[in-house]
């Protein structure tokens, strides 16, 4: 009993994760632009606020600090288990891109670019694969996550497919060896089916 009980409960929380996606479908990434009060200390800045941001309740906030050159993606969760994110640049600069997935819209593979910094965030729709390359010395970027990290689901595209602002110094093996995303979607290296794009 308990255990048919714990399946029905995941899915119904797969299903109520897959149609809150779906109705998002129209969303795109856009800037939120954050007010930076710099004094004799520094600076204090407030980039996000739960009743004001796109993403209310937060299920996992991530750091990554970079060096000039590096690039970082470009990445999304699949379905069920899509993501949406809120980035920020709390030092440095960063060179942001977003890819559309909505496999049957017209901007199905669309880039958008944008450059972030103290004073801009960036909200990264759940069908938009995401990555950024650091333009400053270093650079460290916060995010918020809607839902949790889920390796099984998380995919990959490959980040040279792509125009940088400088050449590329360093990824990780992972996303040097990842498949651009009409190779993914033509079933060539891992593939990626249907159901998993949006």
């Amino acid at each position: 009993m308990l255990a048919r009980l714990r399946v029905f409960i995941r899915r119904r929380l797969l299903s109520a994760t897959r149609e809150l996606t779906l109705q998002n479908l129209n969303e795109e990434p856009h800037i939120h632009h954050v007010s930076v009060f710099p004094d004799d200390r520094g600076s204090f800045a407030v980039p996000w606020v739960s009743k004001l941001g796109p993403i209310r309740q937060p299920a996992q906030m991530n750091v990554s600090h970079s060096t000039q050159g590096v690039v970082r993606g470009m990445h999304w969760q699949a379905q069920p288990r899509a993501i949406a994110k809120y980035v920020y640049c709390t030092n440095g600069k960063v060179f942001d891109q977003v890819v559309d997935l909505r496999k049957n819209h017209p901007t199905f593979g669309k880039v958008w670019s944008f450059e972030l910094d103290q004073s801009k965030a960036l909200y990264v729709p759940a069908h938009f694969a995401h990555g950024f390359q650091c333009l400053t010395e270093e650079a460290t970027v916060v995010y918020l996550q809607s839902g949790s990290y889920s390796p099984e689901h998380e995919r990959t595209i490959n980040a040279k497919g792509y125009l940088w602002p400088t050449e590329i110094k360093e990824q990780s093996e992972k996303d040097r060896e990842a498949p651009s995303l009409f190779a993914m979607v033509a079933g060539q290296g891992r593939g990626v089916a249907d159901e998993e794009l949006f």
